[in-house]
């Protein structure tokens, strides 16, 4: 997975240096030693969770880069206490970023 990550990170940076790069990929857990050192979170502009996982949002803000940004979604998984609608302002003054709106752009 890392070498392939790194072959679509120069893709993108070679047609335009600005992109901003986030792959959507399964934070489940917090300290998931899969995603230790990984190039996807090391080299991403973005670190994406689908959920409002506390252990791991808190997590993801503990490990990312000054220059990388923390996304999630309130709304959309399954698993039991995963998308807690309320605990949004909380990952919001945190400086957790949202899914974007349909139509409208992401500014990261």
């Amino acid at each position: 997975m890392a070498r392939l990550f790194r072959r679509i990170k120069d893709a993108v940076k070679a047609t335009n240096s600005e992109t901003k790069l986030f792959f959507n990929v399964p934070f489940r857990m917090a300290d998931d030693r899969r995603w230790v050192d990984h190039p996807m979170v090391n080299e991403t502009d973005l670190l994406f969770a689908e959920c409002t996982n506390p252990d791991v949002l808190d997590w993801l803000l503990k490990i990312k880069k000054p220059e990388q940004r923390v996304m999630t979604t309130v709304v959309g998984h399954h698993y039991e206490g995963w998308c807690e609608v309320d605990l949004w302002r909380n990952y919001y003054e945190k400086g957790v970023i949202f899914s974007d709106t349909p139509g409208e752009r992401l500014q990261i």
